[in-house]
């Protein structure tokens, strides 16, 4: 029962705010579904991606008609970028990336064992313009919507209680402004604190990946963020995607009316 009252009390407050509050902007309001697909598709992948507004993609798998058949359907296309790790497998990246471009704590660089990568500096201007450009030459040349900003939750993760906190939200800002100019959107994964310090002006939805209906009812953190993000939801400010992993997260989720992606 202790778990079940906040969990109802979310849902109620979902709604409350959905009647409430005034409606502002954000260009993604109208997707209901969404996914993701990092490999090279098939035809089955295609008729998937095809079939929800939102298609989160690995734009170098995909030929610039594949992308131009999907949004054909109506589907909005948003290519995959890893803001703040080195997308390790991309030589069109770690080709170019040299020794400042790495991020360091005690004169060490970051290791990210789960990924096999490290951490980057976005401070760096030669970092940033090697993100832009693989943006505009991989992603933006074959037309796609927008750009899906991955791992933005490292920049407070590894900075926030160091002196460099405020010049890495500083870089954040430019890259999401330079991205913004180049008429793209914007979705980024979590990175809630950055997004609530630098992000608004330019982010059109934000992933809650592993949206957990056990960590709502038990994290003053993660209850914080929600009611955070789900008034700017119902404003319309912005987006709130979920991506959920258990049949109970998934129920609350869609009670609560955010597009919602089921990971197996």
């Amino acid at each position: 029962m202790k778990r079940t009252l906040p969990i109802l009390f979310l849902i109620l407050t979902g709604w409350l705010m959905s009647w409430l509050l005034p409606s502002f902007k954000s260009p993604l309001t109208p997707v209901r579904s969404f996914m993701f697909y990092y490999d090279h598709p098939n035809d089955s992948v295609m008729n998937e991606l095809k079939s929800v507004d939102l298609a989160i993609v690995a734009v170098h798998a995909f030929s610039k008609d594949q992308i131009q058949e999907i949004q054909a359907s109506g589907t909005l296309v948003y290519g995959y970028t890893s803001l703040m790790q080195l997308e390790n497998w991309n030589t069109a990246i770690t080709t170019k990336v040299q020794d400042s471009d790495y991020a360091t704590q005690n004169e060490q660089k970051i290791y990210v064992e789960e990924w096999d990568t490290y951490v980057m500096d976005v401070r760096e201007a030669h970092y940033q313009q090697i993100l832009l450009t693989k943006i505009k030459d991989e992603q933006q040349s074959k037309g796609i919507d927008g750009v899906f900003f991955d791992t933005a939750d490292d920049l407070f993760h590894y900075f926030s209680d160091t002196p460099d906190h405020d010049s890495f939200l500083q870089a954040y800002e430019s890259i999401l402004k330079q991205v913004d100019e180049l008429q793209l959107g914007i979705v980024q994964n979590r990175g809630f604190e950055s997004y609530e310090a630098r992000g608004k002006p330019y982010i059109d939805a934000i992933l809650w990946e592993n949206f957990d209906d056990q960590t709502l009812a038990e994290s003053k953190w993660a209850q914080n963020w929600f009611y955070t993000l789900l008034k700017a939801h119902h404003q319309k400010t912005v987006r709130l995607l979920a991506e959920v992993r258990t049949d109970e997260s998934e129920a609350l989720s869609r009670n609560l009316g955010f597009p919602t992606f089921r990971k197996y």
